[in-house]
């Protein structure tokens, strides 16, 4: 019972320092620190959280604060994507109408999209509506 309740307690505190993690980094992130926000978001995009793949996705995408790279950044949309990250979803297949990063591909493009347009994010619905 004991072994239970301090295993319990360290996922809890485990989780807690992610959570602040993941808080630090959007910080840095939305102050343009991307240095920052690139260490603090890292280890947790690789571990599987979505909203740091995300953000990854987006400073790679657009090179801030790292080299712009299509294919890297819409791999790290990919990550977050699978996981159901609607923003990611929708950037992802901008990536793959557009033919950055992905293979052109309009049909793939209009399904991620449409997802996105489902989860209610107004940009996504904007284009599959028109």
């Amino acid at each position: 019972m004991r072994l239970l309740a301090a295993l319990l307690t360290l996922l809890l505190l485990t989780r807690a320092a992610q959570a602040g993690q993941l808080e630090d980094g959007i910080a840095a992130y939305e102050a343009k620190d991307y240095s920052s926000a690139l260490s603090l978001l890292r280890p947790l995009a690789e571990s599987g959280d979505a909203e740091a793949a995300y953000l990854l996705g987006n400073m790679t995408s657009f090179g801030w604060g790292v080299q712009k790279d299509d294919v890297q950044g819409a791999d790290w949309y990919e990550r977050a994507a699978a996981a159901g990250h609607t923003k990611a979803l929708f950037n992802l297949g901008i990536a793959y109408y557009r033919g950055e990063g992905r293979p052109l591909d309009r049909t793939k493009a209009f399904t991620l999209i449409e997802q996105a347009a489902r989860q209610c994010l107004v940009e996504a619905q904007t284009l599959a509506a028109g």
